[in-house]
């Protein structure tokens, strides 16, 4: 009768009889996995080297579309203030001219700089347009400024959260390491700690120490709101304009309300109205949530902050 062999014993055999084959398979395995566990640190490390290039490249995108808008409010703002708010209006007012020569030179030429200064030039553009438009133009420029913003601060915020992530997961301490200080260390707006005050020592800081400046904090805050700030000033200009103030492009100055306006005009100026009206609720909507992006930030880094050692955050 033919038996089968049992291959545990057969191969307990061959192991018993070359024991050196044994060694050599160990030591074969064991070199297998530690050069699998080398390659798996070296793709974590570069997957993190990827995830750093990544948010700083969303950072600089924000950064410019940043200061382009800001750039660009702060135009209009001006422009507008300047139109209906500056001194240099009373000049454009008077009835007539001094009767000396010097001082109506002086005042001619006042009065044709406030008049230039009452165009807006759009920055990297070079495109101008007048303040009286600014209810339309301006309104739509910055709306879609606005939205470029506001995927910029989403991109930049999926990126380092899905960074931070990684680090958190990660039983490296030394790319969790990597990773968090490469995320803080581009940080510019986004604080990344409660501590305001100037580093003057080599010991690092306690950890509840709390020393935060509220002033420099809120003012940046704020800043989200600008442009719906610039878009109100412009709405009240034109109100203003329209009901109140005197102007010296019409014959006797007298106020839009006042003059023969035709029913296209009238109309063109209720648009202008309504447009800056949208775009002031969209602008503040749109605040709230870029505002939201930059905190969530904050609020992830500490998180992983909370998990390192107190001298490396």
């Amino acid at each position: 009768m033919q038996t089968r062999e049992n291959p545990k014993l057969f191969s307990d055999q061959k192991t018993r009889e070359n024991p050196n084959g044994y060694e050599k398979n160990y030591i074969f395995l064991y070199s297998r996995l530690w050069i699998n566990k080398f390659f798996h640190r070296i793709m974590d490390l570069e997957l993190a080297k990827l995830f750093i290039n990544a948010v700083q490249t969303s950072l600089r995108r924000s950064r410019w579309v940043l200061s382009i808008l800001v750039t660009l409010c702060l135009s209009i703002f001006i422009a507008a203030f300047n139109v209906y708010f500056s001194w240099l209006r009373g000049f454009a007012l008077m009835n007539k001219w001094s009767s000396e020569a010097v001082t109506m030179s002086n005042q001619q030429k006042l009065v044709q700089d406030w008049i230039d200064s009452s165009f807006i030039t759009m920055p990297v553009l070079g495109i101008k347009f007048h303040v009286a438009d600014a209810g339309l133009l301006g309104s739509f420029i910055i709306t879609i400024m606005f939205l470029f913003l506001y995927y910029s601060f989403r991109r930049e915020n999926h990126v380092i959260a899905k960074a931070l992530r990684l680090a958190n997961n990660e039983p490296n301490m030394a790319i969790k390491k990597y990773i968090y200080n490469g995320v803080t260390s581009l940080q510019v707006f986004t604080t990344t700690t409660q501590n305001d005050r100037p580093i003057d020592s080599l010991q690092p800081a306690p950890s509840n120490e709390n020393n935060i400046r509220r002033l420099p904090r809120a003012l940046f805050s704020s800043l989200y709101f600008l442009p719906a700030a610039t878009i109100l000033t412009i709405f009240i200009g034109d109100i203003l304009s329209m009901f109140v103030f005197h102007s010296p492009f019409r014959d006797g100055g007298n106020p839009i309300e006042n003059s023969s306006l035709t029913p296209a005009e009238n109309i063109h100026a209720v648009i202008i109205l309504l447009v800056a009206a949208a775009a002031f609720v969209f602008c503040c909507f749109m605040a709230k949530l870029c505002r939201d992006y930059q905190n969530a930030n904050a609020a992830v880094i500490h998180m992983l902050g909370r998990a390192l050692p107190e001298e490396e955050r």
